[in-house]
């Protein structure tokens, strides 16, 4: 099969590859109908099959920086940008079936722990407790069984911890809450009793 300027029907990919400096070369679909019927449309489909591969387009610069967009056929058909040549790696921006919009590489997460910590003794060493469950994790960069967020990008994260206790003994004098950080730090804030 081949492709004319009626034919709508093509067995093979249609690809347009020149060398034109200062050109700019460019693919239009105008629909030049003035006549103000709102089925006077122009459109572009890139189609595919449930279970298939993804409708997507890419918009790729040799060497540098790649995007793609379009639905992920893998993952409930959400709408995505990406920053690769792949829908579902590295996506920027995720429009869910629902309407919501995420933004993965921008993540957020509120965790607890779903039970209390007892008998936790105030012997001048770590305790080390898990918030277990979370309220929300946008991009699930937290996780609830080691309690470890791990930063999908370099940037500035910010971070707030509280924590009730019940049952103090008068032997109370001082109690350290912080944040362990991979590189061996600890940020921590001091508590003394009152």
């Amino acid at each position: 099969m081949t492709t004319n300027q009626l034919g709508n029907t093509c067995g093979n990919n249609f690809s347009i590859t020149t060398n034109s400096p200062g050109i700019t070369r460019f693919l239009d679909v105008e629909n030049t109908d003035a006549t103000g019927n709102p089925n006077s449309t122009a459109l572009i489909f890139a189609r595919t099959q449930p279970g298939a591969g993804d409708a997507v387009a890419q918009f790729i610069i040799a060497g540098a920086t790649s995007w793609s967009l379009g639905a992920d056929n893998s993952d409930n058909d959400d709408f995505k940008i990406s920053r690769s040549t792949a829908l579902g790696t590295t996506d920027c921006i995720q429009i869910h079936a629902g309407g919501q919009v995420s933004e993965p590489l921008q993540p957020c997460f509120s965790a607890f722990t779903s039970v209390a910590y007892p008998n936790c003794t105030g012997n001048g060493t770590v305790f080390n407790f898990i918030c277990d469950s979370t309220l929300c994790n946008g991009g699930g960069h937290y996780d609830t069984i080691t309690g470890v967020f791990t930063a999908p990008v370099t940037g500035k994260y910010f971070f707030t911890t509280f924590c009730i206790l019940t049952g103090l003994t008068p032997a109370f004098t001082q109690m350290h809450v912080g944040i362990s950080l991979v590189a061996g730090g600890y940020l921590h804030g001091k508590f003394s009793s009152w």
